[in-house]
């Protein structure tokens, strides 16, 4: 139905505009769901690791205090979680759990 013109249009005119539109498709190929996952989930899990070594080993001693920097801590932090983030994402599309 047509509300702006108040016109109605049969079943068959429907199905012939349906069978004319192009099926969309995503940005990326579903064939690199599996690489894009490892690969992304790999490098988040690398700096997760940079982030608890660096974390472990700038703490010091109280005889030998040592300085943190802020930075770096939110810096690997956030990269870590933003490629983690993906990875995940990219891991349940290789699944099949469209998201």
């Amino acid at each position: 139905i047509n509300a702006e013109y108040g016109e109605v249009k049969s079943s068959s005119v429907l199905m012939a505009e349906a069978v004319s539109y192009i099926p969309y498709s995503g940005p990326l190929s579903v064939a690199s769901f599996p690489f894009l996952s490892v690969v992304v989930l790999g490098v988040g899990l690398f700096l997760l690791t940079w982030f608890f070594a660096y974390e472990l080993t700038s703490t010091g001693t109280s005889a030998q205090p040592t300085q943190r920097n802020l930075f770096k801590e939110l810096s690997l932090a956030l990269a870590a979680s933003v490629f983690l983030g993906w990875g995940t994402l990219f891991l349940l599309l290789w699944c099949g759990i469209y998201v």
